[in-house]
């Protein structure tokens, strides 16, 4: 085997071992986050009700829509933009609710949606999920009935109010 033929294969397997440990550490990191996203979903609802949920789960970007909703909220004399638990899609919820991930779709290693539902009811929520800080937050609740989410009517409501 002449040089110049040696050279290429051992390039050619240099090259072959490098998109081989890619791939491995890729998919060693899809089942790691997916494996957290379970985590984190089933971590938020056993605290459902201990209140600061948004504060302990939700991205840096949902959180700056969320403060300055609330911050509008404080001068109203009503309800305002939040008449229902996000969470659940309910007003009012049973003591103990029993809620289940009904899917859970992985967007992109960064990237998450999952449908969480109270066991034989139509509440619970669908979040979409980032992967920041380490770990997944809820970035948007998403509504069948509203294709844009939460966040987009959260920046309407602010429009709004000004």
């Amino acid at each position: 085997m002449n040089s110049t033929v040696f050279i290429r294969v051992k390039r050619a397997c240099v090259v072959v071992m490098v998109v081989l440990a890619v791939c491995s550490c890729f998919a060693k990191t899809s089942v790691d986050r997916v494996a957290a996203l379970k985590d984190r979903v089933s971590e938020i609802y056993a605290n459902l009700y201990e209140g600061e949920l948004e504060e302990r789960y939700c991205s840096e970007a949902y959180l700056e829509v969320y403060n300055a909703v609330v911050s509008a909220d404080k001068e109203l004399d009503e309800v305002g933009f939040f008449d229902s638990n996000h969470w659940t899609s309910a007003q009012d919820g049973p003591d103990s609710p029993v809620f289940v991930v009904k899917s859970m779709e992985l967007l992109s290693d960064s990237v998450a949606v999952v449908d969480v539902r109270e066991d034989e009811m139509q509440t619970g929520a669908t979040l979409r999920f980032v992967w920041e800080r380490n770990n997944w937050y809820v970035d948007d609740f998403l509504y069948p009935e509203n294709t844009t989410g939460e966040v987009a009517m959260m920046k309407e409501y602010i429009r709004q109010q000004k």
